[in-house]
């Protein structure tokens, strides 16, 4: 029913209204549906020029000295009570210029969220800041996006303090106690245990094999030796079975034995050694030969050319036996160095050679007796054991015939029997032969020496023969 004004109140129909029945009052409606129902804006607060609120239609104002700028304030009406800000049919609800609507919640200060609930799934669990805005990241994009793989889960694995991380599957890490870095000194070891006590330190009880270079098949692998920013050394594989150790600057390369150099090679080239140089043969093609023409021939057409200005030195003593170099003045050739432990004696036989015979005549050492019979004043006795190294024959008087040679034969207890030595066929060159038997004799020895004509009527005349036995020193 209408409300009756008074006090000169203008009635109009539906403009104020009661339900009495229900106790309602209603504005602008004739059915109140609660206990105050106002069909229009509502609008609490002083004048325009003041703050107030304005209820419209699915809208609250606020309004700061007339300007709709205003705060709100809104609290759930009890402690157990739910606030629900939402948007007509789910849609979003926008916080901030309603010129602009493109940013969904915007807080300007610090935001508390008080319980954060587990994600159920491996999505769209991580909320990033991009610019001062929060976006959201999946699970997969997070770990790509720190570096710790995609696709094959999460990163797992366990290990040891100062132990090196290694895969020990393709999404799990483990670790081994042969491979470990100390931290303080920045040493890496490999098989070294715990305590590495170089840059590097490799160690190995198993094998060998500790470290590998491999290069490509026609590459030169190689290891490069800096000092600072210098590369002073290399030791390369050149290719073609080649294999160099590079000095790179000007210096010398020395090989160290028993904490001494041994062996320098200077920049320059020259070589310089601490000890004696021996070279082993094995086969006949390894023997290292000094010919006349100056070479160091190492018979396989492979030459150390030995130049007019250059020479070999040895300092020091070489040894008590062997062979040297030495020099003859217009060629280099080897010579012999005496034996300690040896005793040389030399023999002396003068006699008249007349027989015009080609029978071995034997050489007197007790009477100027030429004859073919065994007579014992041709003999000698070895006093010890040693080798018959020399026998020289020399015309000394009388004319020595031309046109035939001489042969050189050794008796050795034949008595007369089969020689122990019979030389080739010598031919006098300035009135005298020589040769070099190197026939072994044994303390009681009995040794006849005799030479024999390759024709009748030739004569040596006037004979100085001189025979060169090395005994073994007594």
């Amino acid at each position: 029913m209408p409300i009756n004004y008074y006090c000169d109140v203008k009635v109009q129909s539906d403009i104020l209204t009661t339900d009495i029945s229900e106790s309602r009052v209603g504005v602008n409606t004739p059915a109140p549906a609660t206990t105050l129902h106002a069909n229009g804006v509502i609008r609490a607060g002083g004048t325009n020029a003041q703050s107030y609120v304005e209820i419209g239609d699915d809208s609250v104002y606020l309004y700061n000295s007339g300007v709709y700028r205003g705060s709100l304030n809104l609290y759930p009406n009890s402690s157990s009570g739910n606030l629900y800000i939402t948007g007509a049919n789910g849609t979003t609800v926008y916080f901030g210029a309603p010129t602009s609507w493109t940013t969904n919640i915007s807080v300007q200060g610090q935001a508390t969220l008080n319980i954060i609930n587990q994600a159920s799934s491996d999505t769209d669990k991580f909320l990033v800041s991009d610019g001062g805005t929060i976006k959201y990241r999946t699970g997969a994009e997070v770990r790509s996006d720190i570096g710790a793989g995609t696709g094959n889960g999460t990163v797992t694995g366990t290990g040891s303090g100062g132990r090196v991380a290694i895969w020990g599957t393709s999404s799990a890490l483990t670790s081994d106690s042969e491979f470990y870095f100390d931290t303080t000194n920045n040493y890496l070891g490999i098989g070294a245990g715990s305590s590495p006590q170089a840059a590097l330190h490799v160690k190995s009880t198993t094998t060998d094999d500790l470290v590998k270079i491999v290069g490509d098949t026609n590459g030169k692998p190689q290891i490069n030796i800096f000092n600072g920013t210098t590369n002073t050394g290399r030791i390369v594989c050149t290719g073609s079975g080649a294999f160099d150790f590079q000095n790179l600057v000007s210096g010398t390369i020395s090989f160290f034995n028993g904490g001494a150099s041994r062996m320098t090679i200077a920049s320059s080239g020259a070589i310089s050694m601490g000890g004696n140089l021996t070279v082993s043969a094995t086969t006949t093609t390894d023997n290292l030969n000094i010919g006349q023409n100056g070479t160091l021939d190492a018979e396989n057409s492979s030459e150390i050319l030995i130049g007019s200005s250059t020479e070999i030195q040895i300092d020091g003593n070489p040894g008590t036996s062997g062979q040297y170099i030495k020099s003859t003045g217009s060629a280099v050739e080897w010579g012999t160095l005496p034996d300690t432990t040896k005793t040389q004696t030399i023999l002396f036989s003068n006699f008249l050679d007349s027989g015009s015979t080609t029978s071995a005549l034997r050489m007197p050492f007790n009477t100027l007796v030429e004859t073919t019979s065994n007579q014992y004043y041709n003999y000698f006795d070895v006093p010890a054991s040693g080798t018959i190294k020399r026998v020289r024959m020399q015309n000394t008087s009388g004319t020595l015939s031309t046109g035939f040679t001489t042969t050189i034969v050794i008796w050795k207890n034949s008595a007369g029997g089969s020689p122990s030595y019979t030389s080739s066929a010598q031919t006098a060159s300035g009135g005298e032969i020589e040769v070099n038997p190197n026939l072994s004799i044994s303390k009681g020895d009995k040794v006849q020496i005799g030479y024999s004509k390759s024709a009748g009527s030739k004569y040596w005349q006037g004979v100085s023969a001189t025979i060169v036995i090395e005994f073994t020193k007594v």
